[in-house]
């Protein structure tokens, strides 16, 4: 249900930015954009922020509320359990973040090469005949291949960052939960004695601890998976952002009034 409502919300954004970009880009005269650039940030790159929405926004807010709640409730048993996981869930973010700014310049190369590629075969479509004429077909056809190589290139390199940061946050995760295990597991043996407000741990106490340590981290696994999406995102956002910000000749009736003649 919270799913269906999310994608749902998602659809709605994409509409409204692909109405308010239509009705905006049909009253300028801007000859200088290709229509194969507006063609595919409407088809392609637009359809970039649903993910944004369905997935990271849901995500972020989670991250915001549960860790914080498992954390208080492991530090009701255990202040060293608590402890251990303070310092590694905050490392997660923080690495996050610097794969962040990768993954964003990616994702915006990768705009640009999509947008390229629409352009050159909207140009090719139109330059039929005269490709024809003067035997063009396999320069055509390589200029074509070279372009989409390049495509799958920044795709890859956008995927390489998405499961960069995924690895990131399974190493520290795994640290995490390995290094409360042992914890507890000392403290059941009678090895360690302190970090259960000065008694010692009940097996029911270890166990509970231990089920806890994995979901601390579980929305965190959860931003990571969509991570990529939030620097697609951005990227698209940009690129409407520019778009918008880009002058324009006034459409004919809505510009300033022409000065009376001496």
């Amino acid at each position: 249900m919270a799913g269906r409502r999310a994608f749902a919300a998602a659809d709605l954004v994409v509409s409204a930015e692909r109405k308010a970009l239509l009705d905006r880009e049909g009253l300028r005269v801007d000859r200088a954009v290709s229509s194969a650039d507006l063609a595919a940030l409407l088809s392609e790159k637009l359809a970039l922020l649903a993910p944004y929405v369905a997935r990271y926004r849901p995500a972020m807010a989670r991250v915001r509320v549960v860790p914080l709640l498992f954390l208080a409730l492991t530090a009701y048993f255990s202040w060293v359990a608590a402890l251990i996981l303070l310092i590694a869930g905050p490392l997660i973010p923080l690495f996050m973040a610097l794969v962040g700014m990768a993954a964003k310049e990616a994702s915006a190369r990768q705009m640009v090469e999509i947008g390229d590629m629409n352009a050159l075969l909207i140009d090719r479509i139109a330059a039929l005949p005269d490709i024809r004429i003067l035997d063009a077909a396999d320069k055509s056809r390589a200029d074509f291949a070279a372009l989409a190589e390049g495509v799958r290139r920044r795709t890859m390199a956008v995927l390489r960052v998405a499961f960069l940061s995924s690895t990131v946050l399974e190493l520290f995760s795994a640290i995490g939960v390995a290094l409360v295990a042992v914890y507890v597991g000392f403290s059941l043996l009678g090895e360690i004695t302190f970090g259960a407000w000065a008694r010692p741990m009940t097996l029911g106490e270890g166990v509970f601890i231990l089920l806890l340590a994995p979901e601390f981290f579980q929305p965190l696994r959860d931003l990571a998976a969509a991570w990529h999406d939030k620097a697609a995102a951005e990227a698209v956002a940009d690129e409407l952002e520019a778009r918008a910000a880009r002058a324009a000749a006034d459409a004919p009736g809505t510009g300033a009034r022409v000065g009376r003649l001496a």
